[in-house]
């Protein structure tokens, strides 16, 4: 596996991996702000060793849309949760808004977030406190 990569532009392969990895857990609206390619966003990206997209993650600037795909082979080795973390350093106060069904991802956001909090329309959105990190318990 090469390294996560920090890219400048969403292209229509990391459209198509979203469409085609994605689980049908990505919201319409968000799927198109990032098609939009917005300035400032973080887009991040992470290719299996022949080249081929394994993942990808991208944060809007003010920190209020996230998005992250493994591809289904990749999943489980902890990519999910390092795209995360890169992200969370690229972006203070980035949140995760995640639907209460998508169990993995549900998973992940309360590994590497402090805080979460239900909302009206059965999503959690999950943030940091300040309190927790990842490997470290709260006092």
């Amino acid at each position: 596996m090469r390294p996560i990569e920090r890219i400048e532009r969403v292209t229509d392969e990391h459209l198509g991996f979203i469409v085609n990895h994605g689980d049908k857990h990505i919201t319409t609206a968000s799927f198109a702000y990032f098609a939009a390619n917005n300035a400032g966003d973080v887009l991040l990206e992470c290719r299996g060793v022949h080249g081929g997209l394994v993942a990808v993650s991208f944060a809007s600037a003010d920190g209020e849309r996230s998005i992250t795909v493994v591809h289904k082979d990749y999943r489980g080795r902890g990519i999910a949760t390092t795209l995360m973390l890169a992200k969370k350093a690229s972006v203070p106060g980035l949140k995760s808004h995640v639907a209460a069904t998508n169990t993995a991802s549900m998973r992940l956001a309360a590994k590497v977030y402090g805080a979460s909090e239900v909302q009206e329309d059965g999503r959690v959105v999950f943030f940091d406190n300040g309190h927790k990190r990842v490997g470290v318990q709260n006092a």
